[in-house]
């Protein structure tokens, strides 16, 4: 299974909009008997954190967008892109989202998992996501695949 986390230029878990976050990291997560494996396969740059040069207004970074912006052909658009170009992920990992996003993921099967904002890597957000989909049972370890 893979997942997307939106991650900083750190690599740290990006808390803000999804939309907004400079890249993503691309994670594998395997089963076996009773172990689960996580690598990182991939980190992509995110084309609208690219095509905006990082600007985005206060609205966009906090989920906020008004009901009239939300409707924007435009903005809505701007969501099946993101979309798109994860659309190998079974999850993306998010603390804030916009309706736009959860509707749009969800068009395309991609299941958004809430992150706490207390969780600052992306191997704390594996974890929290295994164990909270279930994933987890019966499993005796979770491990970074090396």
């Amino acid at each position: 299974m893979l997942i997307a986390i939106p991650l900083t230029q750190g690599l740290n878990f990006y808390h803000s909009n999804p939309f907004t976050a400079p890249q993503f990291g691309i994670y594998s997560i395997e089963k076996q008997d009773h172990s689960i494996t996580y690598l990182q396969k991939e980190v992509i740059q995110n084309p609208w954190s690219q095509i905006f040069d990082g600007e985005f207004c206060n609205e966009q970074i906090t989920c906020n967008c008004s009901e009239e912006k939300q409707c924007e052909l435009t903005h809505m658009v701007q969501h099946y892109g993101l979309a798109d170009l994860l659309s190998n992920c079974a999850y993306l990992l998010v603390d804030k989202r916009c309706e736009n996003i959860a509707k749009t993921f969800q068009k395309l099967h991609i299941r958004l998992y809430k992150i706490p904002a207390i969780i600052k890597n992306p191997t704390s957000a594996i974890k929290n996501l295994i164990i909270g989909v279930s994933l987890a049972d019966h499993i005796q370890d979770i491990h970074y695949a090396s």
